[in-house]
């Protein structure tokens, strides 16, 4: 995969996992419409939602400034930072689809099931940038 490709993909993922994000954090937080099975899970979530906020926030900086830092790494280092920075997300995005699988709603469990195959997407070009596919 040429480096470009990659980053105009990279940006378009990025880009729909902040909205997928914010659908479902806008749906589940402030209009206090989920009712949580107990408080700990509502801690839970809270708590595991600022990390993954946080690791979206990495991954758009990252998009934002890869195409600078072209000329000075290779495209195999700056696949697998941005690899190992989604497959974090990844991790703490588990433990908020678990909390979302327990209250069967369906709405919320199709924006869990895209945000995943969107991490997923982001994994998966980072691999071939590395593999030099």
């Amino acid at each position: 995969m040429q480096f470009n490709e990659y980053t105009e993909k990279l940006q378009k993922n990025v880009s729909e996992l902040k909205e997928l994000w914010k659908e479902l954090v806008s749906d589940t937080i402030p209009e206090k419409r989920w009712r949580f099975a107990n408080l700990g899970d509502a801690i839970s979530f809270t708590l595991a939602a600022a990390k993954f906020d946080e690791c979206i926030s990495e991954l758009t900086e990252c998009s934002e400034v890869l195409p600078d830092f072209e000329s000075y790494c290779s495209t195999e280092e700056i696949g697998e930072v941005v690899f190992d920075g989604v497959l974090s997300a990844s991790f703490l995005f588990r433990d908020l689809k678990e909390l979302v699988d327990r209250e069967q709603d369906p709405e919320r469990s199709r924006l869990v099931a895209e945000i995943r195959s969107t991490l997923f997407d982001v994994m998966k070009i980072s691999q071939e940038l590395i593999m030099g596919e």
